[in-house]
């Protein structure tokens, strides 16, 4: 295989619960991934396009710009796309393997999904119709944590409240809710900020013991 051309491969950032995609240009395929691994020792490239060295400047901006027309980039790298969850990611790879005609890596499992799943009364239903609500925001749907498809997991967070009208009532038991993306990542946002806050206040409990 070539070892000049443009590669992509997915991350999971667990600050922010979201796969980020990663892409690039090469002419040493086998020395770029050893500078990758610097910080994960297994890393693959899950897509890889063999290309000139003379057309490997073209064809990079050419998938930049197809994935900017769907995607946002991730912080202030221009290589890096911010995708979503999961299922996002399959999206993302169906998208690079029959528009971009990018190679998938055989070493990581390929799941195109299939949203169909048969009943026992023979009747064919999309899973997305079956998805649960999410609790804390109306309209949306509980976000995926596992790949999409029949046997899909939906994500679920543990409250101790509930909302009655204008009102936030203490639960007797504590119970496990569905929660959509959107949800979680505010929920992330806001254990982020206790957990620093935490930290804060024990560092000038520290202090203070200390004078």
């Amino acid at each position: 295989m070539s070892k000049s051309g443009i590669y992509g491969f997915f991350h999971y950032d667990m600050n922010y619960d979201i796969y980020i995609l990663t892409i690039g240009r090469t002419d040493r395929k086998d020395g770029r991934l050893s500078d990758y691994r610097t910080y994960n020792a297994k890393l693959e490239f899950d897509f890889w396009a063999p290309v000139g060295v003379n057309r490997l400047v073209k064809a990079e901006n050419k998938l930049k710009k197809s994935l900017l027309k769907k995607y946002k980039t991730w912080g202030n790298s221009p290589e890096q796309f911010e995708i979503g969850d999961l299922e996002d990611t399959k999206v993302v790879e169906k998208f690079l393997v029959e528009e971009m005609k990018m190679i998938f890596n055989f070493k990581r499992k390929s799941n195109f999904i299939d949203y169909t799943v048969n009943t026992v009364y023979g009747e064919v239903l999309d899973v997305r119709d079956t998805r649960k609500k999410c609790y804390f925001i109306p309209g949306e749907i509980a976000m995926i944590t596992t790949t999409a498809g029949m046997k899909e997991k939906c994500r679920k967070y543990t409250t101790y409240f509930e909302k009655k009208g204008s009102k936030i009532i203490e639960l007797e038991h504590s119970k496990q809710v569905y929660v959509s993306q959107h949800a979680w990542r505010v929920i992330r946002f806001v254990q982020l900020n206790e957990r620093k806050k935490f930290e804060h206040e024990l560092q000038f409990n520290r202090l203070s013991d200390s004078n």
